[in-house]
């Protein structure tokens, strides 16, 4: 079976490179989606991830409008070829929308001809599933598949505590650490996290914002600097996160938040999830959902907008104390407390991710 990914990896976001990585791990033959391998090869599946984006030309803004339009082109012009040569056309619906940017009359013909061309999705959760169907009913006329998204082995393998994490951040050790990660934009209300936690009447409380600004929100940026200074709990790490320091952010966490206004999907709970550390998130059906899943001392949902209020209750009843001290269990690596400790990841392992995804190819075949 040869498999046409788009992408197979990704600098911004490590999910198709663990799932693509695991596949060709057991055999497949997975390769990066070009219009010249799906127009002329002769490929059994195109799986799509992001169908509503295309790789930034480097040229400037209008340039990346012109890029999209010619990538959306090629990719409408390729699909009906490669069906009409036997190929299934896969798409795992990470977002159903562009975030903040309301689709153009040329976008919203490109999602129809997409969708019209697509044979089968695959969706993270039931609820995911739900809210794609009732936005585009005609995917309910596809095979569509439920598998989670996968936990991220960078942070769950790493065997660092707590502490260690902090002093390598230049994190306070002794304060209970609150931590935001990730690309910060309007929709995910950064800054009304900022103003709750300077409500908060806890100077034993830290919060680290830590994460680059889009360049489509750049007076965001200032707001949230000038919101910082008004106290010395707060650090700012503004700026592209690498996997390392990623991975030190959530071990360092006692607590991570994503207040976001809106969401579909969300990698940085999982990222918080296998780090073992739990996360405080708007109520939704999504999160709902994996609040069931998991355990909801891991996934917190709030109703309504965060308040200081639920910031101080989720900071008083953390699911674990911090037992990352190697002095608390010596026959134990701190590592290995931590994870005793952390929610049932087992079947979120990348390997039974890529399994499923392999027999839903199949099924199709």
């Amino acid at each position: 079976m040869r498999i046409l990914a788009d992408p197979d990896r990704l600098h911004t976001n490590p999910y198709p490179e663990l799932l693509y990585g695991e596949m060709r791990r057991q055999g497949a033959h997975v390769e990066r989606y070009t219009i010249r391998k799906a127009l002329m090869g002769k490929a059994d599946i195109l799986h799509f991830h992001w169908p509503q984006t295309a790789p930034p030309s480097g040229r400037g803004a209008g340039a990346h409008i012109d890029f999209w339009t010619r990538s959306s082109v090629e990719r409408l012009a390729a699909l009906p070829s490669a069906r009409a040569r036997g190929a299934k056309v896969f798409w795992t619906v990470h977002n159903l929308s562009r975030h903040d940017h309301a689709p153009s009359f040329m976008e919203s013909m490109y999602w129809k001809r997409f969708i019209k061309n697509c044979d089968a999705t695959i969706h993270m959760t039931q609820s995911g599933r739900a809210l794609a169907f009732e936005q585009i009913p005609e995917l309910k006329e596809r095979p569509s598949y439920i598998i989670p998204h996968g936990l991220y082995p960078d942070v769950y393998e790493i065997d660092i505590d707590k502490k260690q994490a902090r002093e390598k951040l230049g994190l306070p050790v002794d304060k209970k650490l609150l931590v935001y990660f990730g690309m910060i934009r309007p929709y995910k209300n950064v800054s009304l996290l900022i103003d709750n936690f300077l409500e908060l009447d806890d100077d034993d409380a830290h919060l680290t914002i830590a994460g680059k600004v889009h360049k489509s929100a750049q007076g965001l940026q200032a707001h949230i600097e000038k919101s910082a200074q008004k106290s010395d709990n707060i650090t700012l790490m503004l700026e592209f996160l690498s996997d390392e320091t990623l991975s030190l952010l959530a071990r360092a966490a006692d607590l991570c938040v994503f207040p976001y206004r809106e969401i579909f999907n969300s990698g940085s709970v999982f990222y918080a999830l296998s780090a073992g550390r739990p996360s405080l998130v708007p109520q939704s059906p999504v999160f709902r959902e994996l609040a069931d899943d998991f355990g909801d001392q891991w996934v917190r949902c709030f109703d309504g907008a965060l308040t200081a209020d639920m910031l101080n209750e989720a900071l008083n009843t953390l699911p674990i104390a911090d037992l990352s001290r190697a002095d608390a269990c010596p026959q134990k690596t701190a590592h290995d407390q931590t994870m005793a400790l952390a929610p049932d990841l087992s079947k979120i392992q990348w390997s039974l991710i890529a399994e499923k995804t392999l027999a839903a190819y199949q099924a199709l075949r």
